[in-house]
């Protein structure tokens, strides 16, 4: 992915859209890792409803998501990797470390935001997989769309757990 192929052929209103999609959806992120690091690992792992998933469970999968996509963008699927937490409400000793869990996340969110900054033209007109209209443009697309959702879900279920409104 070429920044100076981008520029040219993406024009000044495509980079000037994705900085502000991108700068966005990194402060919401930032904001909700940041009181996410600040409560205890029980809380983090629970489920406010019984179809709720937690918000460890939340941030992770847009991160796993991220992994995804980047892996479609440059070729090389990420498989075996997965850190996956499970829907049910397993107990916080059977996942992974939660630092782990959100160094995870932040690795993810910055090797995406490098990614698409340095997306070009060409690349998002091109085709990832075997349906014609996973593009580039609707990889970049789907992955603000579906960050938009879970990011409101999470605030959501941490509001939840923070006010003793949840059934837990």
């Amino acid at each position: 992915m070429s920044s100076e192929a981008g520029r040219a052929s993406g024009g000044p209103l495509k980079d000037a859209i994705l900085r502000i999609m991108l700068a966005s959806q990194n402060v919401q992120r930032r904001r909700a890792l940041e009181q996410m690091r600040r409560l205890p690992a029980r809380t983090l792992a629970r489920q406010p409803g019984t179809y709720m998933h937690s918000p460890l469970w939340l941030i992770v999968h847009l991160a796993e998501v991220e992994r995804h996509y980047l892996g479609l963008l440059s070729g090389e699927l990420c498989r075996g990797e997965s850190l996956t937490l499970p829907a049910a409400k397993p107990e916080p000793a059977a996942w992974p470390p939660i630092r782990e869990l959100l160094r995870f996340v932040t690795e993810m969110r910055q090797r995406w935001t490098e990614a698409v900054q340095t997306l070009a033209g060409e690349e998002l007109a091109s085709t990832y997989g075997p349906q014609p209209w996973l593009t580039g443009a609707w990889i970049l697309a789907h992955v603000f769309e579906h960050e938009s959702y879970h990011m409101g879900q999470l605030r959501w279920t941490l509001r939840l757990i923070q006010t003793g409104s949840a059934e837990l």
